[in-house]
């Protein structure tokens, strides 16, 4: 019996990781696919993407985000987005 349920706690936490780990791919998949189609063609972006908050949320930041225009000096840097999801 105890067998049973440790076979069933395992089974659990690793369908539940790999559920987590498919939310993540998606929502950072999103997110990137989201900035490349709605970058104008006049600048070239640089960031980071990092997803956490195993096991109920998605707790996804794009950090280190430098805007550059192509077409003069401008450039903009943002140090942090958090963008937060629930998985039930």
């Amino acid at each position: 019996m105890t067998r049973a349920i440790l076979l069933f706690f395992i089974f659990t936490l690793a369908l539940t990781f790999f559920i987590w780990i498919t939310f993540e791919k998606y929502q950072e998949y999103n997110i990137r696919k989201y900035i490349s189609e709605n970058i104008n063609p006049d600048y070239n972006i640089d960031y980071n993407l990092r997803t956490t908050g195993y096991p109920n949320r998605l707790d996804t930041t794009v950090e280190n985000i430098k805007l550059t225009s192509k077409l003069n000096s401008l450039e903009i840097k943002i140090q942090k987005i958090v963008i937060f999801s629930l998985i039930y």
